[in-house]
C-alpha cells in the first residue's frame, strides 16, 4: 500500500511516499460477500525481527473466526530504523487502509465488501507496543473520525514499559521470568536499545521525552490515557512481559477506559504466532480475540447497501503494496 508522506520534522530520517508492504486475510465462506470487519496488525519480533509472513497463519484463523478481514502490516524494522520510523509506518498504514481508497484497493484485491465504519488495531510484543502507541498517537492528533472508528485494540503481552526490567521488585514477572522461559530480561534490554537508541536504563532528561510513544507505562500522569478505545490485553502467565501488560491495563482503566484483560496460565511468550508453543494456549487468545470483537461489532451500524457486478466467493490472500 502506498502511505503518505511523512512529516519530516516528526522523523529524523524521512522516506517520503515510501512503501509498506501488507497481506490481508478474508474468509471465504464470509456471508453475502460482505467482511464484517477490518483487523489491522502488527507483529511482534522487538522491532527487529520478524514479519513477512511470519504471523500469517494465525491471522488466517483470526479473520476464520471473525469474518473480518486482517491485514498484516511489515513496517520498517529497527536498528535500521529505529524509533520513531516503524511507528509512522503504523500510523501511516491505518490512515491509508482506512481511507475510501484504502478500503477500495481491499476490496477489489480480496473481492468482497468491507463494513470498515469500525475497526480494529492489534499487535503481540513489540507490535502490542505498536498497536498501543497508534491508538494513542492517533487520538493525539486530533483525528477524531478516525479514533471514532477504532471500536477496539486487541494487545497481546505487549512491550511497553523500559522501568519495570529492573524497578519491579524480586516478584515481578521480569524476575520471576528472566530466563528459561523463551523470552529473558537481557533480550528485552536489548530490543528495547534497538528500536530506542538508549540504554533501558537512561533516565538522563528529556530521554523519556524522546520515547513518549514507545515506554507508555513509564509515561508522566501527565500524559493522560482517557479517550481511548475499549482494549483487549492477552498474557501468558509465565512471561517478562506479563507486568507490562498488566500495568497497562491499570492505566487504562485509572483513565476511565474499559479494558479486559485475560491471562493464559501455564504458558510463555510467543504462543500467538507459534502454534506449535501451546496449540490450546493459542485457540485460548483466538477465541478471546474473536468475543472481544464480536462484542464491540454488536451495536455496529448496518452495512450500506451499494450496487457492484463483482461476484463469486471471496479470496482468502492478497498482497497489497
Amino acid at each position: 500500500m502506498q502511505t503518505p508522506a511523512m512529516d519530516p520534522s516528526a522523523n529524523p530520517n524521512p522516506n517520503p511516499m515510501h512503501q509498506v508492504p501488507a497481506r490481508a486475510f478474508v474468509n471465504e465462506a464470509a456471508s453475502g460477500g460482505w467482511a464484517q470487519t477490518l483487523v489491522l496488525n502488527f507483529h511482534g519480533g522487538g522491532w527487529v525481527f520478524l514479519g513477512s509472513g511470519t504471523h500469517d497463519a494465525v491471522a488466517r484463523q483470526l479473520a476464520h473466526r471473525t469474518g473480518a478481514v486482517v491485514v498484516n502490516v511489515d513496517y520498517r524494522l529497527a536498528p535500521g530504523h529505529a524509533y520513531p520510523g516503524p511507528l509512522q509506518d503504523c500510523v501511516d498504514a491505518l490512515k491509508y487502509v482506512t481511507s475510501e481508497r484504502g478500503v477500495q484497493l481491499l476490496e477489489d484485491a480480496l473481492g468482497c465488501r468491507i463494513a470498515a465504519s469500525k475497526i480494529f488495531v492489534s499487535g503481540d510484543s513489540a507490535g502490542g507496543n505498536l498497536a498501543a502507541c497508534t491508538t494513542l498517537s492517533v487520538r493525539d492528533s486530533g483525528n477524531r473520525g478516525l479514533l471514532q472508528r477504532i471500536a477496539g485494540q486487541i494487545l497481546i503481552y505487549p512491550c511497553l514499559s523500559r522501568a519495570l526490567i529492573d524497578g519491579g521488585g524480586a516478584d515481578s514477572s521480569y524476575n520471576k521470568f528472566a530466563e528459561g522461559y523463551g523470552l529473558t530480561k537481557d533480550d528485552m534490554k536489548w530490543y528495547w536499545y534497538q528500536y530506542t537508541g538508549v540504554d533501558y536504563d537512561d533516565d538522563s532528561p528529556g530521554v523519556e521525552a524522546n520515547v513518549e510513544y514507545a515506554a507508555l507505562v513509564d509515561t508522566q500522569a501527565s500524559v493522560s490515557m482517557r479517550g481511548l478505545p475499549p482494549t483487549l490485553v492477552l498474557l501468558a502467565d509465565h512471561d517478562v512481559l506479563k507486568d507490562d501488560g498488566e500495568a497497562y491495563a491499570g492505566k487504562l482503566r485509572a483513565a476511565g477506559v474499559k479494558v479486559e484483560t485475560f491471562v493464559v496460565p501455564n504458558t510463555i511468550h510467543g504462543l500467538w504466532d507459534k502454534r506449535s508453543l501451546d496449540k490450546s494456549g493459542q485457540r485460548i487468545f483466538l477465541h478471546a480475540a474473536s468475543e472481544f470483537i464480536a462484542s464491540r461489532l454488536s451495536n455496529a451500524p448496518p452495512k450500506p447497501t451499494r450496487t457492484s457486478s463483482r461476484k463469486g466467493p471471496l479470496s482468502r490472500h492478497a498482497s497489497v503494496s
